[in-house]
C-alpha cells in the first residue's frame, strides 16, 4: 500500500525517454537507440561509476520491457492510465488480476432483462408485408384503367 500513496510518477524513468526514442519507434530503432546508450554507461568501461551502472541497469530494463511486444503494450497502457504505481508492481497486479478474472468468466444462459410479450412496446411479428387483397379497383387503377 505504501508503493501506491508514496509514489510520485518520475517523467525521468520514461523507457521511452530513457532510450531516447518515441512510442512510434519500432524495434530496430530502439535497439539502435539502446546500443548507443549503452557503450557510454556500460559496466565494463566504468566499472568504479555507481551511477553509469544504474544507468546500465535502467536501459537494460527499458529495452527489455519495450522489445516485447506484450509488455509493451502493457507499458503504453500503464503510461495511459496515469496510475500513481510503478510500472513493475502494476505489471504484476494486472497478470494476477487477468487471470483470475479469466477463470470467473460465466455465461449467460438466460436475458439479463425479460419484457413480458403484453408489455413489449414493440413486437417483431406486428408489421407484415402482405400483398394486397383482391380488389377490382385497385386491379383498374394499376393497369390504367381507370
Amino acid at each position: 500500500m505504501d508503493d501506491i500513496f508514496g509514489f510520485n510518477r518520475n517523467h525521468d524513468d520514461n523507457y521511452y525517454k530513457i532510450l531516447g526514442c518515441d512510442r512510434l519507434s519500432d524495434v530496430d530503432q530502439i535497439m539502435k537507440e539502446y546500443r548507443l546508450r549503452a557503450i557510454k554507461c556500460h559496466p565494463d568501461k566504468k566499472p568504479e561509476d555507481e551511477q553509469a551502472t544504474q544507468e546500465f541497469e535502467k536501459l537494460q530494463r527499458a529495452k527489455e520491457i519495450l522489445t516485447d511486444t506484450e509488455n509493451r503494450k502493457q507499458y503504453d497502457k500503464w503510461l495511459d492510465s496515469g496510475i500513481s504505481l510503478p510500472f513493475e508492481k502494476w505489471l504484476n497486479i494486472s497478470r494476477n488480476v487477468h487471470t483470475s478474472i479469466h477463470w470467473m468468466n460465466r455465461r449467460l444462459t438466460n436475458p439479463m432483462i425479460t419484457y413480458p410479450e403484453e408489455n413489449q412496446l414493440w413486437k417483431p411479428n406486428q408489421f407484415k408485408w402482405e400483398r394486397d387483397y383482391d380488389d377490382e379497383v385497385l386491379r383498374k387503377f394499376r393497369n390504367y384503367e381507370l
